[in-house]
C-alpha cells in the first residue's frame, strides 16, 4: 500500500509539472486555464488506474529482457537463481523469513489503509458541515433585485457564488453602495461563474482530492485550479467588456482590501493575497509579443514529462513469488 502511494504521489508530481509548463505557455486573457488542472487531475487518474501493466513496468521489463539476451546484464547466464534458493524455490528457512516479512508488510498496509479511511472521512465531514453551514446562512439573507438581476444580500460573506448544487449570487451589503457600474462587474463577474458550472468542477477536484489526502501533488492542484477559475472568469468578463479593463483591475483591488479570502464552499470574487498579483497581470500584460520558440519549449518539456509519468513502474501486482519446497502440493 505504501509503494502504491507512493507511486501516485510521484506520478501526480511530473503531471504537476507538465501542467505548470502548459499554463505558462497559455495566454491567459483567452483563457481555458481551468482545463489544464482538470486535465491534470484526469491525466494522473488515467496513468495510475489503467487497465493492465503500466507503460513503464512492460517497458523496463522488455529492456531487460533485451539486456539479458545480449549478454550486457553481469551473470545473466541461464536462469537466475537466488542465493538461498534450491531448484528455483526458497529453501524453508528463507521461506519463513519471506512468511514473516509478507505478514508484517500486510500489518503496516492495514495501519495505513486504516488512517487513510480515517484522514479521508474527517476532512469529508468537515467540508460538507462548511457546506451545511453556509446553506443555513442562506435562510438568513434577503434576496433582493437589482438592475443587474437577483442576488443574496448579506453581513460579510462575498461576492461570491455559494451552494455545492445550487448556486446562488451573493453579495456583502456594502456592495450595494458602490456605483452601479462597479457593481455590474462584480454581479457580471459571478454570473460567469455560473454559466460556466465552476462550482460543479471545483466540487469534483475538491472530492478528489480529499478522498486523497496524502497526495500532497493533489492540493497544489486544487489550488491552482481554483485560480484559474477565476482567471478565466475574469478573461471572460473582459472579452465581453473590454472597454472595462482598467476599471476592473481597480476593483479587484478594492474588493480585495475589504475581504477576506474565499472560504472553500465558496467561488469568490475577492482573490487570495498570493493571487491577486497575478491576475492584475493578466489584466495589465501585452501577450502578443510571446516568443513562439518559448511556447514550443515549454509545450516540449511537459510532453517530456508526461511520458516520463508513463514510464514511472508502478508497484508489481502481478509478480509470482518464489515459494518454499512444500507450497505445490
Amino acid at each position: 500500500m505504501a509503494i502504491w502511494m507512493l507511486y501516485i504521489i510521484i506520478v501526480s508530481l511530473l503531471v504537476g509539472l507538465a501542467a505548470l509548463l502548459v499554463e505558462q505557455a497559455v495566454d491567459p486573457a483567452r483563457g481555458g486555464r481551468r482545463w489544464i488542472w482538470a486535465g491534470a487531475f484526469a491525466g494522473t487518474l488515467l496513468v495510475v488506474f489503467a487497465p493492465g501493466p503500466t507503460v513503464g513496468s512492460e517497458w523496463l521489463a522488455e529492456l531487460t529482457e533485451r539486456w539479458t539476451s545480449a549478454g550486457l546484464v553481469e551473470g545473466a547466464v541461464g536462469p537466475a537463481v537466488a542465493p538461498g534458493m534450491v531448484g528455483g524455490a526458497l529453501e524453508p528457512a528463507q521461506a519463513n523469513a519471506t512468511t514473516r516479512a509478507l505478514a508484517w508488510m500486510g500489518g503496516v498496509d492495514g495501519v495505513v489503509l486504516a488512517a487513510w479511511l480515517a484522514l479521508a472521512l474527517l476532512l469529508l465531514v468537515r467540508w460538507l458541515w462548511a457546506a451545511h453551514r453556509v446553506r443555513r446562512q442562506l435562510r438568513s439573507w434577503p434576496t433582493v433585485e437589482l438592475p443587474e438581476g437577483r442576488v443574496m444580500v448579506s453581513a460579510d460573506t462575498g461576492p461570491a457564488v455559494v451552494g455545492l448544487l445550487r448556486h446562488r449570487v451573493v453579495l456583502p451589503r456594502w456592495c450595494l453602495e458602490l456605483p452601479a457600474a462597479e457593481r455590474g462587474l462584480i454581479v457580471a463577474h459571478e454570473r460567469e461563474h455560473l454559466r460556466a458550472r465552476d462550482g460543479l468542477l471545483l466540487a469534483g477536484a475538491t472530492l478528489l482530492t480529499l478522498l486523497m489526502p496524502w497526495n500532497l501533488p493533489f492540493w497544489g492542484y486544487r489550488r491552482r485550479l481554483r485560480e484559474a477559475v477565476e482567471t478565466d472568469c475574469d478573461a471572460r468578463v473582459l472579452r465581453r467588456r473590454p472597454a472595462a479593463r482598467h476599471a476592473y483591475g481597480s476593483l479587484l483591488l478594492t474588493v480585495a482590501a475589504r475581504t477576506a479570502a474565499g472560504r472553500s464552499a465558496l467561488l469568490t470574487f475577492s482573490p487570495r493575497s498570493s493571487a491577486l498579483g497575478r491576475r492584475i497581470d493578466m489584466l495589465t500584460t501585452d501577450t502578443r509579443g510571446i516568443s513562439g520558440i518559448r511556447t514550443l519549449s515549454l509545450l516540449a518539456g511537459a510532453l517530456m514529462l508526461v511520458a516520463v509519468s508513463c514510464l514511472v513502474p508502478g508497484p508489481d501486482q502481478d509478480g509470482a513469488l518464489p515459494t518454499g519446497p512444500d507450497a505445490e502440493t
